[in-house]
């Protein structure tokens, strides 16, 4: 969290392996300040866009052609 922190402010963290004469990239700061927000509020839910007919298991092509009574009378047999 340290290291991020210092990113974020354009600081080089201190981190072993890292030299500190290099230089903080905007691009940079940005990660670093999306895995701080990611690791505080959770990640934003992601929204995927579906459109046509979505193949489905075998058993729900099986149902579709079910009725209404059809489904009621498996519930019965299962009870």
């Amino acid at each position: 969290m340290a290291a991020l922190l210092a990113v974020v402010r354009g600081e080089m963290p201190d981190v072993p392996g890292i030299k500190k004469d290099r230089v903080i990239r905007i691009s940079d700061q940005l990660r670093a300040l999306e895995m701080l927000l990611d690791r505080g509020f959770g990640k934003a839910p992601q929204q995927v866009e579906l459109s046509g007919h979505v193949g489905g298991s075998a058993m729900d092509r099986i149902l579709e052609g079910w009725t209404d009574e059809d489904l009621k009378a498996v519930v019965a047999l299962r009870d």
